[in-house]
């Protein structure tokens, strides 16, 4: 947990993927869990890139949700305090 968290090219997890960010979260490359995903900023959460999960995936702002990128799983949620 930071202020920010910008992630671009590829991350992956062999299990659950929980990333926090104390501010803004920026999703611009390829995220890939083989199980649940959870994230979770203070402010916004934004990006381009695409997020796959073979479980759920939650997003969970205090501000704004702006995905433009590709979003798969089997239960997909989002929260903004702003709008989602």
């Amino acid at each position: 947990t930071g202020l920010d968290l910008s992630l671009g090219a590829s991350t992956s997890a062999v299990g659950d993927a929980t990333l926090n960010a104390g501010r803004d979260a920026l999703l611009n490359g390829l995220l890939i869990g083989e199980a649940n995903g959870s994230v979770t900023a203070g402010h916004d959460i934004g990006g381009a890139g695409t997020q796959a999960f073979t479980q759920a995936v939650s997003f969970t702002a205090q501000h704004d949700i702006a995905l433009t990128g590709g979003v798969q799983a089997s239960e997909v949620s989002a929260i903004g305090g702003n709008n989602a």
